[in-house]
């Protein structure tokens, strides 16, 4: 039950990208889900499963669970990458290395999915020349 206030809360505060009915689609959320399934398929375990997901969930948090895909640009992505929830801890520290790389490549992974299942036709991934974190 407390999950679903907190779904609510989060569809409250995000409703604004659902607005433009031009960028009607797959959201952040189908996008996750649909990677998450996929690797369960592909028999990833629990804790892989509970990783990725919480990871997801922070980049849902950050990007808008319901922002469409087609909304995301490699720009957007870039800033969540380089933002302190991926890079620092609630304490202001900079979170380490393995720490904040995985954040990023779960969202980078989840939005390769969506392109080879064929729910964007390019995966708005910053090119790997853009440096990011230190």
């Amino acid at each position: 039950m407390g999950s679903k206030k907190k779904s609510k809360t989060t569809e409250t505060t995000e409703a604004a990208p659902e607005a433009n009915p031009a960028t009607a689609g797959p959201t952040l959320h189908d996008v996750a889900e649909g990677y998450l399934s996929a690797i369960e398929k592909d028999e990833a375990g629990p804790g892989t499963l509970s990783s990725y997901r919480m990871e997801l969930k922070l980049a849902m948090r950050e990007l808008g669970e319901t922002t469409p895909l087609a909304d995301l640009t490699t720009e957007k992505v870039l800033a969540y990458f380089e933002s302190d929830a991926v890079m620092k801890k609630k304490n202001g520290e900079v979170k380490a290395q393995p720490t904040w790389a995985k954040s990023r490549r779960v969202l980078r992974l989840a939005l390769c999915w969506a392109q080879d299942a064929g729910l964007c036709e390019v995966a708005p991934i910053p090119a790997p020349a853009a440096k990011i974190g230190s």
